[in-house]
């Protein structure tokens, strides 16, 4: 329906509850029917794919610490090779009792006493009680913009819609493709390194759960701000670092006209006069680290769902409860130490992300572009590329994709690419002042649909595994 036609799921614990939740919203389909097909996979077991493969013969630490997840993927000492099938039953079972009993399954019972188990064995102090009344969050709204006459839908905070939102504000006011692409023009790779850089600052000071701290995503994402910063955009010399600046001040401005029918985020005017001063950033990229998944979708009708969920590194902890693996973001807490609590805050609070799902409309508020990544610290930069590639020089989406991306830092001049960009261009932006390095191991994925000449494409980024599937 059109209520939930901007729906974005961002990778927040109660993924239970949000299945359950749009199940009774939409009342057409039983848990038993949207639930079966994931008993069965778990149940009768499926191939391992390659990449999987290497993800299991590469963690085997991880893999053999706990004896359950050693018998399932390194069954008598040996890893799970391409094609073998891999089984699940434990999570067939649990997924069957959500089935049949709903959100207590998961959060009441024997599945919260093996969670609490595990992890009192491994020396975290939770108790029952703290998973028996966990309240899943779901009071977030999307933030809304523009970009190239289309309206942009992206992830509230604590995820990182606002550095999208932002960065695709300052893009905006570039003659990005009369310039040409990055790859051949210099130009257009110093304005969209510079931009980046820019976003990337904001974003490491900002972006936290704003159930605890400001954060100040409306003026982040204002039109007002970005003109405001667009001062550090391609300048063809590049500093050796970018200070973070003060959003706050912006955040009065309004949206655009096209986000008036959405559930907008205003969750930070309270905090309008609390960041006085502007520094520099501390940057953590978390740009090898993570493995997140995502999946975009579209309908016949033209709704679409763009959803991130992630367990940080791969297979996360390691630690097993009834088949699923728990992840290990608690550790992102040590970067938020600094945070000054206020008062009547959150019981909960979630971890800053750069998980990025975002929706672009187009003027007539048709889903132009479903769009989202794995990928750590580079999802976001990875996300503007695609958007800008295909909306500013109009590339069908898997040229876009297959565009070579471009990684700056925000506290040196260096910039990874990958292969694809002219000698020439790399020289002169090097007498710019940019560091050029070879892309590090770290990329992320993209997993799009995107509306091409009248015509759904659907694309899983050559980098790495996935499939585009069509019914």
């Amino acid at each position: 329906s059109d209520d939930d036609f901007n729906l974005l799921s961002t990778g927040i614990p109660g993924t239970v509850d949000g299945l359950l939740e749009a199940l009774e919203r939409h009342g057409n389909l039983s848990r038993a029917e949207v639930l079966q097909p994931a008993i069965d996979i778990a149940n009768e077991g499926f191939p391992v794919y390659l990449t999987l493969a290497e993800f299991i013969e590469g963690n085997e630490t991880k893999l053999t610490r706990f004896q359950e997840t050693a018998d399932t993927y390194w069954s008598d000492g040996e890893p799970l090779k391409p094609g073998e099938i891999l089984r699940l039953p434990e999570m067939g079972d649990l997924i069957t009792e959500i089935r049949d009993n709903g959100r207590s399954a998961f959060y009441e019972g024997q599945n919260a006493e093996a969670l609490v188990e595990v992890l009192n064995e491994n020396g975290n102090p939770i108790g029952i009680e703290d998973v028996e009344n966990y309240e899943s969050q779901w009071d977030k709204n999307v933030l809304c913009g523009e970009f190239n006459d289309h309206t942009v839908l992206s992830a509230p905070p604590p995820q990182t819609g606002m550095q999208i939102i932002h960065t695709l504000n300052l893009l905006d006011q570039q003659d990005l493709s009369g310039k040409g692409l990055p790859t051949r023009s210099a130009d257009s790779f110093d304005i969209i390194a510079s931009a980046l850089r820019a976003g990337m600052a904001d974003r490491s000071e900002y972006i936290s759960d704003p159930k605890w701290t400001h954060v100040p995503a409306t003026g982040m994402i204002s039109a007002e701000y970005a003109q405001h910063r667009s001062e550090l955009v391609g300048n063809r010399e590049a500093p050796d670092s970018v200070a973070y600046g003060n959003p706050a001040e912006f955040n009065q401005a309004g949206t655009p006209e096209e986000c008036d029918r959405y559930e907008l985020y205003t969750g930070e005017e309270e905090w309008a006069v609390r960041y006085e001063s502007a520094s520099e950033p501390v940057e953590n990229d978390d740009s090898d680290s993570g493995e997140t998944t995502h999946i975009s979708v579209v309908d016949a009708d033209g709704n679409a769902v763009t959803l991130s969920t992630t367990l940080s590194p791969v297979f996360g902890s390691g630690a097993w409860v009834n088949g699923y693996l728990l992840n290990t973001s608690g550790y992102n807490f040590e970067h938020m130490a600094d945070v000054e609590e206020w008062e009547g805050n959150h019981p909960y609070r979630v971890r800053a992300s750069t998980i990025s799902p975002t929706i672009i409309l187009d003027e007539n508020e048709q889903v132009r572009l479903v769009i989202g990544a794995p990928g750590g610290g580079r999802i976001p930069t990875a996300i503007i590329q695609n958007i800008n590639y295909m909306l500013e020089y109009d590339l069908e989406p898997m040229e876009a994709v297959r565009m070579p991306r471009i990684f700056p830092s925000v506290n040196s001049p260096e910039v990874q690419i990958e292969r694809g960009f002219d000698a020439q261009v790399l020289h002169e932006t090097r007498e710019m002042g940019y560091d050029i390095q070879t892309l590090s191991p770290g990329y992320a994925r993209m997993y799009l649909i995107g509306r091409h000449n009248d015509q759904w494409i659907g694309v899983a980024d050559p980098r790495h595994e996935g499939s585009p599937k069509g019914w």
